[in-house]
């Protein structure tokens, strides 16, 4: 009877054994197929490079406060005594961002605009859908942008002005955007901006629907410190624009620096885009770096953690 207890009392502590060194090499196993997703931050430093947004996104219950300005040309500096287009402005942005979570951001904004319709507010939201992965197994960073803009501004005589917006409906524009980034390294970032932009209102040779496709990167000298640049090419009316009606249609590009101070990033850049908000200057940039006609800017943005 002592030899049959003993028996089973080996049989049991065998199986015992067994059982949790199976378990453990399916953990193991699990663990290998089922990594943790470590993923790769600070692909870019704030919300917005230059003239394009990034897919950074505020942090869950953090407010970021921008104010973005843009100067006159630098080949005006005889015209009007505007020293190099430093006394004069072509826009101005002030804008508000709020965190609601970690993947989800709302906006408010508005900019003083530069083309034929301006005082423009815009509500605006971002998305992130997908976030790369230091294993590559996510090899991008995928957000949705979008915005809804209103302009506030007088109409014009001109009847067959874009800016003669006698209903409130030809006061709106709407913008998608898909932002594509990768992180190639800690000091190179990329991305692309595929666009899209309706008018409600636009001159008789000009289309409502337009797509363009952004390209901006961001290459960091130092911790703090780096160069950041943004274009923009129109795509479904680049043959009107260009070549028909807009024959000093030039396209939107930006070079600048930023740094990092503390709770601050601060830009300062040149641009021959005279709008900040993209349903301004994608449709209307006319002016021609080759002339000149080029702007220094700033923007500066404080993030205030809320709660």
């Amino acid at each position: 009877m002592k030899q049959i207890l003993l028996g089973c009392m080996i049989l049991s502590c065998l199986n015992i054994a067994y059982g949790q060194s199976d378990l453990d090499l399916l953990d193991s196993i699990a663990e290998e197929t089922n990594p943790k997703k470590d993923f790769v931050r600070y692909t870019f430093k704030t919300t917005r490079i230059i003239n394009a947004h990034s897919t950074e996104i505020v942090a869950k219950h953090a407010l970021d406060f921008r104010v973005s300005h843009r100067f006159g040309n630098l080949a005006d500096w005889n015209a009007g005594h505007s020293f190099f287009g430093l006394t004069s402005a072509t826009d101005i942005l002030i804008a508000f961002e709020y965190g609601l979570t970690d993947k989800w951001q709302l906006g408010i904004g508005r900019t003083q605009g530069a083309g034929p319709v301006r005082e423009l507010y815009n509500l605006n939201m971002k998305y992130k859908i997908y976030e790369q992965t230091k294993n590559n197994k996510h090899p991008l960073s995928i957000t949705l942008y979008g915005n809804a803009c209103l302009s506030s501004m007088a109409s014009s005589n001109d009847s067959s002005a874009v800016s003669n917006i006698q209903k409130f409906a030809h006061r709106s524009s709407y913008l998608v955007q898909g932002i594509i980034a990768r992180k190639f390294s800690e000091s190179f970032s990329l991305e692309i901006l595929p666009t899209y932009i309706h008018r409600n209102l636009v001159d008789y040779y000009d289309e409502n629907e337009l797509f363009a496709l952004g390209i901006a990167g961001r290459i960091k000298f130092s911790k703090r410190v780096g160069m950041v640049f943004d274009c923009f090419l129109p795509i479904s009316t680049w043959r009107y624009q260009r070549n028909i009606n807009f024959a000093n249609y030039y396209l939107p590009i930006g070079i600048g620096v930023e740094w990092e101070t503390g709770g601050h990033v601060f830009h300062i850049n040149l641009s021959n885009s005279a709008g900040l908000l993209e349903n301004d200057f994608i449709p209307y940039s006319s002016n021609d770096w080759l002339k000149g006609q080029f702007r220094l800017g700033f923007t500066i943005s404080r993030v205030f953690q809320l709660f």
